[in-house]
Protein backbone atom coordinates (compact mmCIF):
# COMPACT_ATOMS: atom_id res chain seq x y z
CA UNK A 1 0.00 0.00 0.00
CA UNK A 2 2.79 2.29 0.65
CA UNK A 3 4.49 1.66 -2.70
CA UNK A 4 1.13 2.44 -4.10
CA UNK A 5 1.12 6.07 -2.21
CA UNK A 6 4.65 6.60 -3.08
CA UNK A 7 3.94 5.80 -7.21
CA UNK A 8 0.98 8.58 -7.16
CA UNK A 9 2.99 10.98 -5.35
CA UNK A 10 5.87 10.79 -7.99
CA UNK A 11 3.95 10.71 -10.63
CA UNK A 12 1.93 13.87 -9.54
CA UNK A 13 5.36 15.49 -9.02
CA UNK A 14 5.82 14.81 -12.55
CA UNK A 15 2.67 15.83 -13.42
CA UNK A 16 2.93 18.90 -11.95
CA UNK A 17 6.74 19.80 -13.44
CA UNK A 18 5.32 19.04 -16.74
CA UNK A 19 2.47 21.00 -16.21
CA UNK A 20 4.99 23.91 -15.06
CA UNK A 21 7.05 23.20 -18.33
CA UNK A 22 3.72 23.75 -20.59
CA UNK A 23 2.79 26.93 -18.50
CA UNK A 24 5.61 28.74 -19.37
CA UNK A 25 6.35 27.46 -22.69
CA UNK A 26 2.42 29.30 -23.89
CA UNK A 27 3.74 31.76 -21.56
CA UNK A 28 4.88 35.41 -23.35
CA UNK A 29 6.63 35.02 -26.38
CA UNK A 30 10.30 36.09 -25.98
CA UNK A 31 12.48 36.79 -29.05
CA UNK A 32 16.21 37.05 -28.71
CA UNK A 33 19.62 36.99 -31.12
CA UNK A 34 21.03 33.04 -31.48
CA UNK A 35 23.65 32.22 -29.56
CA UNK A 36 26.32 32.11 -32.66
CA UNK A 37 25.44 35.89 -32.87
CA UNK A 38 24.44 37.46 -29.53
CA UNK A 39 26.73 40.01 -28.00
CA UNK A 40 29.68 40.48 -30.53
CA UNK A 41 30.26 39.12 -34.02
CA UNK A 42 32.84 39.74 -35.72
CA UNK A 43 33.42 39.67 -39.44
CA UNK A 44 37.11 39.64 -41.17
CA UNK A 45 37.49 40.56 -44.32
CA UNK A 46 41.28 39.54 -44.47
CA UNK A 47 41.24 36.42 -46.78
CA UNK A 48 38.13 37.65 -49.04
CA UNK A 49 40.10 39.10 -52.33
CA UNK A 50 40.15 42.45 -53.23
CA UNK A 51 37.65 42.70 -56.14
CA UNK A 52 35.15 42.06 -53.60
CA UNK A 53 33.59 45.12 -52.19
CA UNK A 54 30.35 43.52 -50.62
CA UNK A 55 29.43 40.75 -48.34
CA UNK A 56 26.24 39.64 -47.10
CA UNK A 57 25.28 38.28 -43.26
CA UNK A 58 22.30 37.59 -41.41
CA UNK A 59 21.66 37.37 -38.27
CA UNK A 60 19.55 34.72 -36.45
CA UNK A 61 16.54 36.02 -34.31
CA UNK A 62 15.05 32.87 -32.58
CA UNK A 63 11.49 32.59 -30.91
CA UNK A 64 10.92 31.63 -27.22
CA UNK A 65 7.38 30.67 -26.47
CA UNK A 66 4.18 29.10 -28.84
CA UNK A 67 4.29 29.81 -32.74
CA UNK A 68 1.17 31.43 -34.39
CA UNK A 69 -0.83 30.79 -36.86
CA UNK A 70 -0.35 34.33 -38.05
CA UNK A 71 2.64 36.63 -38.40
CA UNK A 72 3.89 38.78 -35.84
CA UNK A 73 6.16 41.81 -36.16
CA UNK A 74 8.63 43.35 -33.97
CA UNK A 75 11.35 45.99 -34.23
CA UNK A 76 15.04 46.99 -34.24
CA UNK A 77 17.77 49.71 -33.20
CA UNK A 78 20.85 50.38 -35.28
CA UNK A 79 23.21 51.82 -32.58
CA UNK A 80 26.59 53.05 -33.79
CA UNK A 81 27.98 56.50 -31.67
CA UNK A 82 29.46 59.42 -34.11
CA UNK A 83 32.51 59.88 -30.76
CA UNK A 84 33.09 56.34 -31.03
CA UNK A 85 36.32 55.89 -33.05
CA UNK A 86 35.37 52.80 -34.89
CA UNK A 87 31.39 54.24 -35.36
CA UNK A 88 30.32 52.32 -38.40
CA UNK A 89 28.47 55.02 -40.79
CA UNK A 90 25.04 53.39 -43.40
CA UNK A 91 25.51 54.12 -46.50
CA UNK A 92 29.46 53.45 -46.06
CA UNK A 93 30.13 51.14 -44.25
CA UNK A 94 26.86 49.11 -44.64
CA UNK A 95 23.28 49.37 -46.63
CA UNK A 96 21.10 50.54 -45.06
CA UNK A 97 18.38 48.11 -43.56
CA UNK A 98 14.56 47.77 -42.44
CA UNK A 99 14.55 48.28 -38.66
CA UNK A 100 10.90 46.45 -39.11
CA UNK A 101 10.54 42.79 -39.44
CA UNK A 102 8.19 39.90 -39.14
CA UNK A 103 8.09 36.53 -37.41
CA UNK A 104 6.54 34.18 -39.40
CA UNK A 105 3.50 31.82 -39.20
CA UNK A 106 3.80 28.59 -37.93
CA UNK A 107 8.10 29.11 -37.92
CA UNK A 108 10.13 30.22 -34.52
CA UNK A 109 12.99 31.91 -36.07
CA UNK A 110 14.14 34.49 -38.89
CA UNK A 111 16.55 36.73 -39.73
CA UNK A 112 18.20 40.00 -40.07
CA UNK A 113 19.69 40.42 -43.61
CA UNK A 114 22.77 42.94 -43.81
CA UNK A 115 25.10 44.30 -46.82
CA UNK A 116 28.37 45.15 -45.52
CA UNK A 117 30.35 47.42 -47.53
CA UNK A 118 34.03 47.22 -48.16
CA UNK A 119 36.44 50.28 -47.45
CA UNK A 120 39.94 51.30 -47.65
CA UNK A 121 39.43 52.21 -43.83
CA UNK A 122 39.42 48.47 -42.50
CA UNK A 123 43.23 48.08 -43.47
CA UNK A 124 43.91 50.70 -40.54
CA UNK A 125 40.65 50.99 -38.34
CA UNK A 126 37.47 48.20 -37.57
CA UNK A 127 34.57 49.88 -37.88
CA UNK A 128 31.24 48.75 -35.32
CA UNK A 129 27.60 49.00 -35.08
CA UNK A 130 25.02 47.46 -32.60
CA UNK A 131 21.33 45.88 -33.53
CA UNK A 132 19.61 45.98 -30.85
CA UNK A 133 15.85 43.85 -30.38
CA UNK A 134 12.81 46.27 -28.87
CA UNK A 135 10.22 44.54 -27.21
CA UNK A 136 6.64 45.40 -27.99
CA UNK A 137 3.02 44.48 -27.84
CA UNK A 138 3.74 40.89 -29.70
CA UNK A 139 7.55 40.07 -27.88
CA UNK A 140 9.22 40.86 -24.55
CA UNK A 141 12.24 39.64 -23.08
CA UNK A 142 11.60 36.38 -20.77
CA UNK A 143 14.50 34.37 -22.15
CA UNK A 144 17.62 35.92 -21.84
CA UNK A 145 21.01 35.02 -21.21
CA UNK A 146 23.24 37.71 -18.93
CA UNK A 147 27.16 37.96 -18.20
CA UNK A 148 28.49 39.91 -15.16
CA UNK A 149 30.13 42.69 -15.69
CA UNK A 150 32.80 43.41 -12.81
CA UNK A 151 33.13 47.04 -13.62
CA UNK A 152 29.91 47.96 -12.08
CA UNK A 153 28.72 44.95 -10.63
CA UNK A 154 25.57 44.43 -13.23
CA UNK A 155 24.30 41.53 -15.06
CA UNK A 156 24.00 42.57 -18.22
CA UNK A 157 21.93 41.09 -20.91
CA UNK A 158 23.66 39.36 -24.03
CA UNK A 159 20.62 38.21 -26.46
CA UNK A 160 18.92 41.23 -26.92
CA UNK A 161 21.64 42.88 -29.17
CA UNK A 162 24.34 41.51 -31.25
CA UNK A 163 27.66 43.94 -32.06
CA UNK A 164 28.86 43.82 -35.55
CA UNK A 165 32.53 44.39 -36.08
CA UNK A 166 34.54 43.97 -38.89
CA UNK A 167 38.23 44.86 -40.13
CA UNK A 168 40.59 43.52 -42.39
CA UNK A 169 43.85 41.94 -40.84
CA UNK A 170 45.36 40.48 -42.90
CA UNK A 171 48.15 38.11 -40.53
CA UNK A 172 51.90 37.34 -41.53
CA UNK A 173 51.97 34.01 -42.56
CA UNK A 174 53.32 31.52 -40.43
CA UNK A 175 55.90 30.98 -43.51
CA UNK A 176 56.82 34.40 -44.35
CA UNK A 177 60.35 34.34 -41.99
CA UNK A 178 61.81 31.51 -43.03
CA UNK A 179 60.41 31.45 -46.82
CA UNK A 180 59.06 34.44 -47.51
CA UNK A 181 61.72 37.44 -46.79
CA UNK A 182 64.42 36.15 -49.31
CA UNK A 183 61.48 36.35 -51.87
CA UNK A 184 59.64 39.55 -50.82
CA UNK A 185 61.59 41.16 -48.47
CA UNK A 186 60.11 42.48 -44.89
CA UNK A 187 56.40 41.70 -44.25
CA UNK A 188 53.44 44.43 -44.15
CA UNK A 189 50.01 44.61 -44.76
CA UNK A 190 50.04 46.53 -47.81
CA UNK A 191 52.89 44.35 -49.21
CA UNK A 192 51.33 41.22 -48.65
CA UNK A 193 47.79 42.64 -50.04
CA UNK A 194 49.78 43.64 -53.34
CA UNK A 195 51.53 40.05 -53.49
CA UNK A 196 48.00 38.50 -53.72
CA UNK A 197 46.86 41.08 -56.17
CA UNK A 198 49.72 41.50 -58.75
CA UNK A 199 50.42 37.38 -58.32
CA UNK A 200 47.07 36.10 -58.59
CA UNK A 201 46.92 34.30 -55.65
CA UNK A 202 43.66 34.10 -53.35
CA UNK A 203 44.28 35.55 -49.61
CA UNK A 204 43.17 32.47 -48.15
CA UNK A 205 46.35 30.61 -49.74
CA UNK A 206 48.28 32.94 -49.06
CA UNK A 207 47.82 32.22 -45.37
CA UNK A 208 47.87 28.22 -46.43
CA UNK A 209 50.31 25.48 -46.72
CA UNK A 210 53.52 26.04 -48.72
CA UNK A 211 54.26 22.74 -50.83
CA UNK A 212 51.22 21.25 -49.44
CA UNK A 213 49.96 18.05 -50.86
CA UNK A 214 46.97 20.07 -52.76
CA UNK A 215 50.07 22.02 -54.57
CA UNK A 216 47.47 24.70 -54.18
CA UNK A 217 50.66 26.78 -53.20
CA UNK A 218 54.55 26.09 -53.67
CA UNK A 219 57.73 27.67 -52.63
CA UNK A 220 58.91 27.66 -56.70
CA UNK A 221 55.34 29.38 -57.84
CA UNK A 222 56.22 32.27 -54.81
CA UNK A 223 59.51 32.67 -56.26
CA UNK A 224 57.93 33.56 -59.79
CA UNK A 225 54.92 35.60 -58.49
CA UNK A 226 57.96 37.53 -56.21
CA UNK A 227 59.85 38.35 -59.81
CA UNK A 228 56.61 38.94 -61.15
CA UNK A 229 55.76 41.53 -58.46
CA UNK A 230 59.62 43.00 -58.50
CA UNK A 231 58.98 43.70 -62.25
CA UNK A 232 54.95 45.03 -61.49
CA UNK A 233 56.94 47.77 -58.93
CA UNK A 234 59.28 48.71 -61.73
CA UNK A 235 56.96 50.16 -63.49
CA UNK A 236 54.03 51.01 -60.75
CA UNK A 237 56.21 52.49 -57.76
CA UNK A 238 54.61 52.06 -54.53
CA UNK A 239 55.00 53.30 -50.86
CA UNK A 240 55.57 50.51 -48.50
CA UNK A 241 53.42 51.58 -45.15
CA UNK A 242 56.85 53.04 -43.75
CA UNK A 243 56.79 55.40 -46.06
CA UNK A 244 59.74 53.84 -48.21
CA UNK A 245 59.62 52.66 -51.77
CA UNK A 246 57.87 49.07 -51.44
CA UNK A 247 60.57 46.52 -52.46
CA UNK A 248 61.12 42.81 -53.01
CA UNK A 249 63.49 40.46 -50.91
CA UNK A 250 67.19 39.59 -52.94
CA UNK A 251 65.65 36.17 -54.67
CA UNK A 252 63.32 38.23 -56.34
CA UNK A 253 66.03 41.44 -57.41
CA UNK A 254 67.94 40.16 -60.86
Amino acid sequence: MMRRWIFFMLFGSVLFACKQEIDLYEGESSIYFDDNYAGYYEVTWSTTDSDIKKMDIQLKVNLFGAVKDYPRKFNIQVISEETDSLHACPGVDYTPFPLEYEMPAMVNHTYINIELLRTDTLLKQGRMFTVQLVPNENFGFEYMKYYWNPEDSTNVALNDHCTVYMDEKFPEPWWWYRIGVPIFGKWSVTKGLLICDVGGIERAKLQGDINGIDGALTEAFLKFVGRKVHLWLQEHPTLDEDGEPMEMGEDSIY
